[in-house]
């Protein structure tokens, strides 16, 4: 069944928008018929997280639909496949690495990628970028991009995970004086010399993957 309203309080101008949502997840879920004209399960998935990317408040929204739709769904009295349960127990729900702090970020990957300078995403979505745009055939330590062959689709991510930082990129200490030195090279450089170690890393990866 179909919602008439939210599930949660929202902003009456994005109402219908929830409702959409619903919608969308049970057809991406096989529990609701195609309309026509229908797009294909991955195009659903992009504009599901294209809703949740560029209307924050429907992020929990689209959350709690989701576990409203997997609440007994399928019916206990189904037995499970050993396919569904092998992918249940590579699906944990690991931490967000969007809106958060870079400290958290590194403190999140360090039992996992120890030797690794800079938060992994960064790297990750850079190279899907290159690669969707054709200018790299054999790159070392490829990422599965599988499903995905819009460039903006990685583009989008990269600068959203900037923006969402839960701290700014450059601190607000670091600011005016950015501002007024912008055409300084030197007075720039010295200031990127100045951040935060981690801050400093990811400013020269992002200059080093623009130029």
């Amino acid at each position: 069944d179909s919602i008439k309203q939210p599930l949660m309080v929202l902003n009456p101008n994005i109402q219908k928008e929830a409702i959409k949502c619903f919608k969308t997840i049970q057809r991406i879920m096989g529990d609701r018929s195609k309309s026509r004209g229908s797009s294909n399960v991955l195009e659903k998935i992009q504009w599901l997280l294209d809703c949740g990317i560029l209307h924050g408040e429907l992020r929990d929204e689209i959350y709690v639909q989701i576990c409203k739709q997997l609440n007994n769904n399928p019916n206990k009295g189904k037995v499970l496949t050993l396919g569904e349960i092998e992918r249940a127990k590579e699906a944990p729900f690991n931490p967000s690495v969007f809106g958060e702090t870079l400290d958290s970020i590194m403190k999140l990957q360090s039992n996992f990628y120890q030797n690794l300078k800079l938060p992994r995403i960064l790297p990750f979505l850079a190279n899907a970028i290159i690669e969707l745009n054709g200018q790299a055939s054999e790159e070392k330590n490829r990422f599965d991009i599988n499903g995905i062959t819009d460039a903006n689709v990685p583009a989008s991510l990269f600068k959203f995970w900037l923006r969402d930082l839960a701290d700014p990129l450059i601190p607000s200490d670091f600011y005016n004086p950015c501002i007024q030195n912008c055409e300084n090279k030197d007075s720039v450089i010295e200031l990127i010399k100045n951040l935060p170690e981690i801050n400093r890393r990811v400013v020269l990866f992002v200059i080093d993957f623009l130029q």
